[in-house]
């Protein structure tokens, strides 16, 4: 895992962008376009993990689709709930559309009713994204020792000072 990458992803991470009314499946996706516009790498995969319908006001996901098909970019989507949700009660949910997002991009759809789903549903997934290597010739060595030391002894320093010759008489 390179930390210096996950943070600087960490940094560009901007909250509130999207609105909690709803399920923004396009607004999603488009975001994510966005994002890979500025990525160099060879193949661009979206992965959308959802849990309703696509209830917001704004972009057609089927559209955003359309257009990540042009740029190349495969978006795998998962469904996290049951596909009965709206017989028992639920909010119900729209299989067909992500599989509509999934075959117009070259990606797949996938449906997760439970954890152990969802997980091999990752899983697979995983399994069908290219490999490539990163290459880097940069091996930082543990610098926090040559600090740790020196602290060290002031420490201990400042214990046997203040026990013996710069005691406080109360």
């Amino acid at each position: 895992l390179d930390h210096g990458i996950l943070r600087a992803l960490l940094d560009r991470l901007r909250l509130g962008v999207i609105d909690g009314n709803g399920t923004a499946i396009g607004a999603g996706i488009g975001m994510a376009l966005n994002r890979l516009d500025e990525s160099e790498a060879e193949s661009r995969v979206v992965v959308l993990l959802t849990d309703g319908v696509h209830t917001a006001d704004g972009v057609d996901p089927d559209a955003v689709a359309q257009e990540a098909a042009e740029r190349g970019v495969v978006i795998y989507t998962v469904l996290m709930g049951r596909q009965d949700a709206a017989e028992r009660g639920a909010n119900p949910v729209d299989a067909a559309q992500l599989e509509r997002i999934a075959s117009a991009t070259g990606g797949f759809a996938y449906t997760a009713e439970n954890r152990e789903a969802l997980e091999t549903s990752f899983l697979d997934l995983l399994d069908k994204l290219e490999r490539s290597e990163v290459e880097s010739t940069e091996i930082r060595a543990e610098l926090f020792y040559w600090a740790l030391w020196p602290a060290f002894i002031l420490l201990l320093l400042d214990i046997g000072l203040r026990n013996g010759r710069l005691r406080r008489f109360p």
